[in-house]
């Protein structure tokens, strides 16, 4: 069975470039990617990205911070919609996250094989 994979590239805009953050933010990077075991060859460089997209996309704020430390399936739901349909607009404004909390809860990621495009997504 072929199992989706999430693909760090997806959020990868230069590959050479590492996130300027401070010690302490990298330390909550690294205790946030600890409890995705599912992206466990991203940099923490990488997760930066993805996580600061999620949080501007699904909670229309820079940084989701009150989550350090703990796992939000919702990130690996937005993960799964960024990578398979890349064209598709958040648009920054939370508008989105029941749609998200539906993904979490079927999962699509894990099915083989992969459910078609959601309707919210709208492409075809």
């Amino acid at each position: 069975m072929d199992m989706f994979e999430f693909d760090a590239l997806t959020f990868v805009t230069d590959p050479t470039a590492e996130a300027d953050v401070s010690p302490g933010t990298r330390q909550d990077i690294l205790s946030m990617l600890a409890c995705y075991p599912e992206l466990a060859r991203w940099r923490p460089s990488v997760f930066f990205q993805a996580w600061g997209a999620y949080s501007q996309d699904i909670y229309a704020i820079s940084w989701v911070d009150w989550l350090n430390g703990q796992r939000d399936p919702g990130f690996l739901a937005y993960c799964y919609v960024r990578q398979r349909w890349p064209d598709f607009g958040f648009g920054g404004t939370g508008l989105f996250y029941d749609e998200i909390q539906i993904l979490v809860g079927a999962q699509p990621w894990a099915q083989s094989p992969l459910p078609p495009v959601p309707d919210w997504v709208g492409l075809s």
